[in-house]
């Protein structure tokens, strides 16, 4: 009876497939700095340097369309390969390492990825992350719980996390390798899986675009989710603090100057403002990872796989994440909301307060404005009563006195009775 251990392997291959987005950076003025069209010629052209040139300012068909397919060439015992294709709003750069022939027994990976030069120490936010395929085939007679049990050993030869998700579909058994100790950047999202097929499958279609397919929605899921809580939620909680300091501040705005309440209105529109675009920014994030979980399952459907552990397998590539992060933006978008309306609350208070203040101000103006008004008055009701009716009050026997308080009374009489209507008018409701 032969056991999984003498299984014979054979055709052992290593794909290795790098991730990419267009025209995302962080930094609008490195938008242009990294071009996707020169890395992938550049690579190419390690394996054939006659490769030609692939242009990417064209619009992008939907689907997956193959860009440049280099056949393998021979590498000393080993043959290469590399390929790029688009993949919906993603490209994908793939390369294969392959040894023809049976597996002899060892420990350690059979095989060695090949990395092109120019993509080593890549930095860009447009690399989203890779994935790592060792495939290997299998006598086709062998049974399926003996595919599983192989599949197990030769993850665990090729360095794969013990516990991964092993599951048998029509064509091979797969394991998983999640690498989720490494919650970090893009360049550590490197999940891995083992693949091993009966001889005389046609994996081909099945290694080269479906698995990488459902492991870019999976990549995309966790890049997404790693942005949100490194970045997202900390200007959320950032835009919060500043937003409920100035809440602080404006607790009784009726005890600030005008110049404070117009400072705090200035900072609270600024603030606000952020705070209202850092709830959009997760909301599409949210919103872009709930698509990509919609498209796994439709790359699923129409990929045909009818295997026993699809759910388990969706779970862990998409699911568990995109529902963590469902979750967490709910928790956090709440109470960031909270903070908008009353923050928008409170400015409209302190517009209001604004407005009175700009009120009293244009009163306490208008009354200075009409006391002056009431003296340039008086003084020309005194040159006028000086100048004419003087000298013939004098001339009927009035005195000095009683004409100086004549004088004095009609230019008080004036001005107080103009100031009365001024206060009046002041004082009018509305």
């Amino acid at each position: 009876m032969t056991t999984p251990s003498d299984v014979p392997l054979a055709d052992p291959e290593l794909l290795r497939t790098y991730f990419f987005v267009p025209g995302y950076e962080r930094d609008p003025a490195q938008m242009h700095a990294f071009d996707l069209g020169t890395l992938f010629t550049g690579a190419a052209r390690e394996i054939d340097p006659n490769a030609p040139d692939i242009d990417l300012t064209h619009p992008r068909p939907p689907g997956s369309v193959e860009l440049i397919a280099v056949p393998y060439q021979v590498r000393g015992a080993e043959l290469v390969r590399l390929d790029a294709r688009t993949l919906h709003d993603s490209y994908m750069l793939s390369t294969g390492v392959l040894r023809c022939g049976h597996l002899p027994d060892g420990v350690g990976p059979p095989l060695s990825p090949h990395i092109p030069i120019i993509l080593r120490d890549l930095k860009s936010s447009k690399y989203l992350g890779k994935l790592t395929i060792h495939a290997v085939e299998v006598p086709a007679t062998t049974t399926p719980a003996d595919l599983s049990t192989v599949a197990d050993e030769y993850a665990a030869r090729c360095g794969l996390a013990a516990g991964g998700i092993c599951t048998a579909t029509p064509l091979a058994a797969v394991v998983l390798d999640l690498n989720t100790a490494a919650l970090g950047a893009a360049d550590t999202v490197a999940p891995r899986c083992v693949v091993v097929y009966r001889q005389g499958a046609d994996v081909k279609q099945f290694v080269r675009i479906t698995l990488p397919e459902l492991f870019l929605y999976h990549i995309k899921s966790r890049v997404i989710y790693h942005e949100v809580w490194e970045h997202d939620f900390r200007t959320l909680r950032d835009k919060d603090a500043q937003i409920r300091e100035l809440l602080v501040r404006m607790r009784h705005p009726s005890k600030l100057s005008p110049d404070e309440l117009l400072t705090i209105n200035d900072d609270l529109t600024t603030e606000l403002a952020k705070l209202v675009t850092a709830i959009a920014d997760v909301e599409n994030r949210v919103h872009t990872a709930e698509i990509a979980r919609q498209n796994f399952t439709r790359a699923v459907a129409e990929s045909g796989l009818a295997v026993a552990g699809l759910p388990e397998i969706t779970r862990c590539l998409i699911g568990d994440w995109v529902d963590t992060l469902t979750e967490q933006a709910d928790a956090a978008l709440g109470y960031r909301r909270r903070t908008r309306d009353e923050a928008r609350v409170h400015f409209e208070s302190l517009q209001a307060t604004a407005r009175v203040h700009e009120s009293r101000e244009t009163r306490h103006l208008a009354i200075v404005m009409s006391l002056l008004t009431c003296a340039q008055v008086a003084g020309v009701v005194l040159a006028a009563v000086g100048d004419g009716a003087w000298p013939e009050l004098l001339g009927k026997g009035v005195s000095v006195g009683t004409g100086i308080a004549v004088r004095l009374g009609l230019a008080m009489g004036c001005t107080g009775g103009l100031f009365y209507i001024a206060w009046r008018w002041l004082r009018r409701p509305g």
